[in-house]
């Protein structure tokens, strides 16, 4: 009898032990951390520019992003136009979505180093992504 004592005793102390703890609460996660890429998404300056100096207008077009945290609407494209000398253009007519240039992008002076003999436009297309975190 004593045994069977002990077991309904064991048994209460488990159930009371459960029923005084409540379930952990969620731990909230941590911010999300958002990011803009740059693609080029039509370089029309076609032969003009060597494997450098497309190199080099792809560099440039990932520093017109780089104080970039966000894009309207998650996605923006626009042209930009390389004139020789190093200065940019800003157009209006990239190919595809959106044609407004964000302030992010146009809010800093900028120029390039690429090699040009004349201008050279290229369609560019801002991306944001969304990584890690909550909403």
């Amino acid at each position: 009898m004593l045994a069977s004592a002990r077991v309904r005793l064991l048994a209460f102390l488990l159930l009371a032990a459960c029923a005084s703890n409540p379930p952990a609460p969620d731990v909230p996660e941590g911010p999300s951390v958002r990011a803009v890429t740059a693609i080029i998404i039509a370089n029309k300056c076609g032969a003009a520019l060597s494997k450098q100096d497309a190199k080099r207008a792809e560099e440039t077009m990932n520093k017109l992003v780089e104080r970039c945290t966000s894009v309207p609407h998650g996605v923006r494209s626009f042209g930009v136009v390389l004139l020789p000398g190093g200065d940019l253009r800003f157009t209006g007519d990239a190919d595809a979505g959106e044609d407004e240039v964000p302030i992010c992008v146009v809010s800093r002076r900028l120029t390039h180093n690429v090699q040009l003999k004349a201008p050279c436009e290229i369609d560019v297309r801002l991306e944001q992504s969304k990584m890690g975190g909550g909403s």
